[in-house]
């Protein structure tokens, strides 16, 4: 039954991840988040990083609004094409989050990034004047420093959770002997390892620009969630073998409650900095 129920997961994530529509359809609070974050820009760029060979779509806009799609509701933009296909024509053309940008500073950035939806695969910001790819400024010594005093903070922290529990390739609640913490720079991914009893160890390994703020989920008295959304694997290995590692979108870490507010602040905080200067 659990390789039937992981085989499904699996080609349902593929599916997911693979679809170019992300966020055409919208969530009463996604809609009037999206609507308050447009309501005031005179233009927007419309670029799909997956779809091959479409170049960036900038429209001077008339109007941003919440419509009736063809399946749903979602943000609809009329307007003027100043730049790309179609140049010089009025259209009208739904939106989907993922791949709509706005005018930040001069930068163009992510609508559902900005709005700290998860995402897959949106591409890189750009210079709004020019379109080309903006590149974000080398961390000097300062943000080496930050960064290095935050893995450092949250390896403390992670190695202090003992006595807490996680469920296991069986989807038996089990105890955790120990939990490691490791940050990859060059992939920019952070891992949890739990090491559970019986020889086995459950290992999320999750992609911080691809996700969702960390934020905390209440689980019982001693224990809270880490909870997150976004790109990840999680694999199970029982004594030295592994036997799944498969993409998750929703991604639940079990912590202590003591320590669970200190991880969430420094796990954002290491997301944050690592998006917002390129460490070589």
């Amino acid at each position: 039954m659990k390789l039937h129920f992981t085989l499904i997961l699996f080609f349902v994530s593929i599916s997911t991840f693979s679809k170019a529509d992300q966020y055409a359809c919208l969530t009463d609070d996604m809609a009037k988040q999206a609507s308050d974050l447009m309501h005031d820009e005179k233009e927007l760029v419309v670029f799909c990083n997956p779809c091959s060979n479409l170049p960036k779509l900038k429209i001077k806009l008339d109007s941003v609004r919440l419509e009736k799609t063809r399946y749903c509701n979602g943000m609809v933009a009329y307007g003027l094409v100043i730049e790309g296909n179609a140049k010089g024509e009025k259209i009208r053309e739904e939106l989907d989050l993922a791949y709509t940008w706005l005018n930040v500073d001069g930068v163009g950035r992510n609508v559902a990034l900005i709005m700290n939806l998860p995402v897959y695969d949106v591409g890189e910001p750009f210079f709004w004047k020019s379109l080309k790819t903006y590149e974000l400024p080398v961390a000097k010594k300062k943000q080496l420093k930050l960064r290095d005093k935050l893995v450092d903070s949250i390896e403390m922290e992670i190695a202090l959770q003992k006595q807490v529990k996680a469920s296991n390739f069986y989807d038996s609640w089990v105890q955790v002997d120990s939990v490691q913490f490791m940050y990859a720079s060059e992939s920019n991914t952070v891992e949890f390892t739990y090491f559970l009893v019986g020889s086995e160890e459950k290992k999320y390994e999750l992609f911080l620009d691809e996700l969702s703020e960390f934020k905390l989920e209440i689980a019982n008295r001693e224990l809270d969630y880490l909870n997150t959304s976004g790109t990840g694997f999680v694999q199970y290995t029982i004594q030295g073998k592994i036997r799944s590692n498969m993409p998750y979108r929703y991604h639940n870490l079990p912590v202590r409650k003591s320590e669970a507010q200190a991880l969430i602040r420094q796990l954002n905080q290491l997301q944050s900095l690592t998006r917002n200067y390129r460490f070589k």
